[in-house]
């Protein structure tokens, strides 16, 4: 069992989710600066709509380049983007609250919203792979035995 844990396989796949997950952050973090800081978007606005974009970049790269998950049907494709966009709404959820609590409840400064984004994000990359892992891209009875 331990074997299989730390398999190079399993340790490739979270190299890969971790250098994804970067990507997916700046995308995030990117999307929010132009919103928030060139746009003059609102804080808690700028936030919702730059998780959304981030979502749909990291179905695509998780889908193909860290799951490699490969779909038989198009009813198996809408299950499988139906679970990955539910437990992202549920990530989601929890940042744009987290953001929310921290600049507009508790009015911290937003000239530190960059540091709440970064710390929050910390906690949703690591429930966004458990989601990922155990419940999206779960591998199929046959292509464990394969």
């Amino acid at each position: 069992m331990i074997k299989r844990l730390i398999s190079e396989e399993r340790f490739k796949k979270i190299v890969r989710y971790v250098f994804f997950g970067a990507c997916t952050t700046l995308v995030n973090f990117l999307a929010f600066a132009l919103l928030k800081d060139v746009i003059g978007v609102e804080i808690n606005i700028s936030n919702t709509i730059a998780v959304a974009t981030s979502i749909l970049f990291a179905y695509v790269t998780n889908k193909i380049f860290v799951f490699r998950s490969k779909t038989d049907s198009v009813k198996e494709l809408i299950r499988e983007m139906l679970s990955f966009f539910s437990a992202r709404a549920t990530t989601m959820l929890i940042e744009v609250g987290a953001i929310f609590l921290i600049h507009t409840a508790l009015r911290v400064d937003e000239k530190y919203s960059f540091y709440s984004k970064a710390a929050i994000n910390i906690i949703v990359l690591a429930l966004n792979f458990v989601f990922s892992q155990w419940i999206v891209f779960r591998e199929k009875r046959g292509d464990r035995d394969a």
